[in-house]
């Protein structure tokens, strides 16, 4: 098998590990599955990632909303959808999503914890007017500040403005798109838990 095959069968390991429950309604299962399909063809058209990013943030939204509307109709009015950012806070304030809910909450307060030890390391290779240094990242280990962050906070203001980039057109191309749709994953999952809703 060529690196290519591989790398493409990892990749659709990878994505189809994230699959809703039985419980999500099956119009949000169809836009999540469509999101997945476009981030998997992403390997082929770079470009790509941000489409599946775009549309798996609007796959978000729907979900939101759909929640809302079975909770409460009269909440969203008719004649103006909300946006985002406030299904997002009414979502964590009515106690469907949470961090303690969130399974990811360990491994992102990991990247914070290895972001801000690579910054000390920038910052200590200026100091010593260095233009390279190796640094081992496997012996970071998690800062309780991290542990303590307040994730769903966090997502409220930094996946509407992510939503926003590319609804407004962005140059931005980066490769980091599956940790959206992992949180997305995650945040649907609580919006939807099996038997609750």
């Amino acid at each position: 098998m060529s690196g290519d095959a591989r790398g493409m069968d990892e990749r659709w390991c990878a994505i189809s590990t994230l699959n809703l429950n039985a419980d999500v309604p099956e119009a949000i299962v169809h836009h999540f599955e469509t999101a997945k399909n476009v981030l998997l063809y992403a390997w082929f058209v770079y470009r790509f990632h941000m489409v599946a990013e775009q549309y798996v943030l609007t796959t978000l939204e729907f979900a939101l909303r759909e929640r809302l509307l079975h909770e409460n109709p009269m909440k969203i009015a008719s004649d103006r959808v909300p946006g985002l950012k406030w299904m997002l806070s009414t979502a964590r304030k009515e106690g469907w999503i949470s961090n303690k809910q969130l399974d990811l909450s360990r491994e992102l307060a990991q990247q914070k914890s290895e972001i801000r030890h690579s910054l000390r390391m920038i910052h200590r290779m200026e100091e010593l007017g260095l233009s390279e240094m190796e640094y081992d990242l496997s012996a970071v280990e998690i800062a309780e500040e991290d542990l303590a962050h307040n994730w769903i906070e966090q997502f409220e203001s930094d996946l509407p403005n992510l939503r926003n980039m590319h609804a407004h057109g962005t140059k931005s191309l980066y490769p980091t798109v599956f940790n959206t749709f992992r949180i997305v994953h995650n945040l649907i999952e609580q919006l939807f838990p099996v038997n609750k809703v």
